[in-house]
């Protein structure tokens, strides 16, 4: 009696005389008449016969059905294929499907997917692994630890989505919604990271104001903001004089006089030194000064020059240079800025040629990477007129990618991250749930419903 082989469909391992314990989907061959009786009364086996008994020709997409049980599918096309199998199949059934393109046509792939509640791809290998959680705070890639599940020999990779994007360099340039395309790494699409607020770096003094003093803060009035922005006035100059004592002993005619007093360069004024010896009038300022403590007496600062004795002059000061101290938090930047407080007694002073850096933005577009950017990233490209942002990403997981099945999984396996610096990441594998495809002419694959799955067989 010629051998006969059977399909063991039951959701239990058993014992089974001289087989030993056999499992789902695998099967056992025999000659024994009395095996071959008691295996076709056993509703846990089916039997499996060794070739094919007919056969149906198609030519496109095609969904397996019951009467297709023990035939050759032949796959007529010119075009990608799809073949679905039967999603209500019984035990032992059984199809092979074959590449049969016409001769000389191109050769074009046909994809074997599984039908609803049925499984394709090898027996007992780890056919996909799906990301319930992404995970968080990943800064590198992690590594996937694939263990247990009574199986061995798989293994996969995964690709990374930016989760936040933190400022490390403000940049200059910035506005409130602009994009933020960030370099580098290996990606199918690259993570963009939108700005949501700005802070003040830099303005420069429009109008100096008057009653300034070095050290004195200015809070910023303009554009629209949850912090104002503050600046710190380093330097001061005179931004006018008038005669607080005339002086005696100076020559008649035009002179130029100079600030004793105060830390800095001193100002100077040009100055009519009347008939009698002393100050007609000062006419201009001719050196403003840079002073980082005011004079020591604004109203009535000596000077010299001219020949001029005992001569005083009272100055008003006004902002030179300032610094920004607290940049704020803008949603829409000031192109200029007034006063709106101060901790001195100045007033007046505007403030333009305003340019902001990026405070705070979001991701607003993941990406796919398979390698990831160094931190801190750079800008690849922006939306806007924004340059230097630095940013620190951190990263989750997109998607896992098995790249080896392995063999022998009987139930799904465990799989974690390992690396990478972040916490939280959810995988769920499955265990031999993958479609198929025959890409070559005259290629071929037989499948066969195991009681739970449809499996690969030979």
């Amino acid at each position: 009696m010629s051998a006969t082989r059977f399909l063991y469909g039951g959701e239990a391992d058993i014992q089974f005389g001289r087989f030993g314990m056999i499992s789902r989907g695998q099967t056992i061959e025999t000659e024994n008449a009395a095996e071959i009786a008691a295996l076709n009364s056993d509703a846990r086996f089916a039997p499996v016969p060794l070739e094919s008994s007919a056969s149906r020709t198609i030519t496109a997409a095609y969904e397996t059905r019951a009467a297709d049980s023990g035939r050759r599918i032949n796959c007529r096309h010119t075009a990608a294929l799809t073949v679905t199998l039967n999603p209500s199949p019984v035990l032992g059934e059984r199809v092979e499907i074959v590449d049969d393109s016409a001769a000389g046509a191109e050769t074009h792939n046909i994809t074997i997917e599984p039908g609803e509640n049925v499984i394709v791809g090898r027996a007992n290998e780890v056919a996909s692994i799906a990301v319930e959680e992404s995970g968080t705070g990943f800064t590198t890639k992690p590594t996937i630890a694939i263990s247990g599940g009574n199986g061995s020999g798989a293994a996969a990779s995964c690709t990374m989505k930016a989760l936040t994007a933190t400022p490390v360099a403000a940049g200059a340039g910035y506005a409130p919604a602009d994009t933020i395309t960030i370099a580098g790494g290996t990606s199918e699409e690259a993570a963009v990271a939108t700005v949501a607020t700005t802070k003040l770096v830099s303005a420069a003094v429009n109008a100096p104001g008057t009653g300034y003093a070095p050290a004195d803060t200015i809070t910023l009035a303009g554009g629209t903001f949850s912090a104002a922005a503050v600046l710190t006035v380093t330097h001061t100059k005179v931004v006018s004089a008038t005669v607080a004592e005339a002086g005696t002993g100076g020559t008649p005619g035009p002179a130029t006089v100079t600030g004793t007093t105060g830390t800095g360069t001193p100002f100077q004024a040009a100055v009519t030194i009347g008939a009698g010896g002393d100050i007609e009038s000062v006419d201009s300022i001719s050196v403003a000064g840079s002073y980082t403590v005011n004079p020591t007496d604004i109203a009535n600062e000596p000077v010299t020059g001219g020949g001029l004795i005992g001569a005083e002059l009272s100055v008003v000061m006004g902002v030179l240079t300032a610094t920004v101290s607290t940049p704020g938090s803008y949603t829409v930047n000031a192109a200029s800025f007034t006063q709106s407080a101060t901790s001195g007694a100045g007033e007046d002073a505007t403030f333009n040629t305003t340019s902001f850096g990026v405070l705070t933005a979001t991701v607003t577009t993941a990406g796919d990477y398979s390698a990831l950017p160094t931190n801190p990233a750079s800008q690849g490209s922006t939306s806007g007129e924004g340059t230097g942002a630095t940013l620190t990403m951190t990263w989750g997981v997109l998607a896992v990618t098995v790249t080896e099945g392995g063999e022998d999984y009987t139930v799904a396996p465990t799989v974690a991250t390992s690396g990478g610096g972040g916490s939280g990441v959810v995988l769920t594998a499955t265990v031999g749930s993958k479609n198929e495809v025959i890409d070559e002419d005259g290629g071929r694959k037989n499948y066969i419903f195991n009681g739970a799955d449809w499996q690969n067989y030979s």
